[in-house]
């Protein structure tokens, strides 16, 4: 985030920054210390915004004293004594005038009350509030949740969770694929809910891929601990296990299974660094993996006789190398036309 840019405005539509004014805690204050030290230019703003979020919480009512009423009262009395038939009447009608603003004061002073009587339910109703982030094909995401995580959204991936975590829960939802570097909390576990798997943690860093078109759900560690659950369509628990750094478990959406076992947790997270990795992968994998993370469309011209699989690594590079790599070792061409991929065989004209 680029807190060095922000004004006053900015700081106050910013949930994290918000979430260390009204509740912080130790590792927010740290966060907040260490970035005023990098940027004291900022701590004036800082200091305003802080003193608006904080002076929202209070209001003054102002009520209007019987005596005060009572005075202005018998002032028109006594105007009205010293005054003329015709004058009477003026103040008869003034009386009246201010009888009804009373009135309508006591009425305010009645609406205003109601008001802040239904503060509290109004504010337990945006405290519920759920705030969705979607990716396309070809996008990717970062975002700081209230309480200073971090997540990382991977291309067409989609990701809920509440705009205010509740004291004894962090719960998000997961759609897609995405990696969580947590803030530690002992006191409120964060969950990734993710179709038929809940991964629970304290704080740490790792990935998850659930996809609705793949079969399979993982989750990858590379810092803490996890402990993932399988749930069946009651929400049952029907098995678990505990991850460390370095161990992947795999779900089958089909038969529950689960698998773990160690991995380079660098290969599973490359796509963070703005690399495509493929091992072993099938010439449908690649095109898939590829539709995806370039936010294109391939169009099989003709039938393709490629039964081998493909191992290869390319960072930060664009479609037209990567294909041109494919090409090398397949038979096959292609010609880009918007975000279509057509492929043809190299075989023909």
């Amino acid at each position: 985030m680029k807190y060095d840019t922000y004004k006053v405005d900015d700081f106050l539509e910013d949930d994290f920054f918000i979430s260390w004014v009204l509740h912080p805690t130790a590792d927010k204050d740290i966060y907040w210390q260490n970035w005023l030290a990098e940027y004291p230019e900022q701590e004036a703003t800082v200091s305003q915004a802080k003193a608006l979020i904080t002076g929202l919480k209070y209001k003054h009512i102002f009520h209007p004293k019987n005596d005060e009423v009572l005075d202005s009262y018998e002032n028109i009395l006594r105007q009205s004594k010293k005054s003329s038939r015709h004058n009477k009447v003026k103040n008869i009608t003034l009386l009246i005038k201010v009888l009804a603003a009373c009135l309508v004061i006591g009425i305010g002073i009645s609406w205003y009350s109601f008001q802040n009587i239904s503060v509290e339910p109004t504010q337990q109703v945006v405290q519920e509030e759920i705030i969705t982030k979607k990716t396309l094909k070809g996008q990717k995401l970062n975002l700081f949740l209230g309480d200073g995580t971090e997540i990382t959204l991977n291309a067409e991936s989609t990701i809920r969770f509440p705009k205010i975590f509740d004291d004894e829960k962090r719960e998000v939802y997961l759609e897609g694929e995405a990696f969580f570097d947590v803030q530690h909390d002992k006191n409120r576990p964060f969950i990734i809910t993710s179709d038929k798997l809940q991964t629970t943690v304290l704080g740490t860093s790792f990935n998850v891929r659930s996809y609705k078109d793949e079969n399979d759900i993982s989750v990858a560690v590379l810092s803490g601990k996890v402990k993932v659950e399988a749930v069946d369509e009651q929400a049952k628990v029907i098995a678990n296990n505990i991850l460390t750094p370095n161990e992947i478990l795999r779900f089958s959406k089909n038969d529950y299974g689960l698998i773990k076992r160690n991995v380079d947790i660098q290969k599973i997270l490359a796509w963070k660094n703005k690399t495509i990795l493929f091992e072993k992968a099938s010439f449908e994998e690649i095109m898939k993996k590829l539709s995806r993370w370039y936010g294109v469309e391939f169009i099989v011209e003709e039938p393709l006789d490629i039964k081998g699989r493909f191992t290869g690594k390319f960072k930060n590079k664009s479609l037209e190398i990567v294909l041109n790599g494919l090409g090398f070792s397949s038979n096959i061409r292609y010609n880009i036309e918007g975000n279509e991929v057509h492929i043809f065989n190299t075989k023909t004209k």
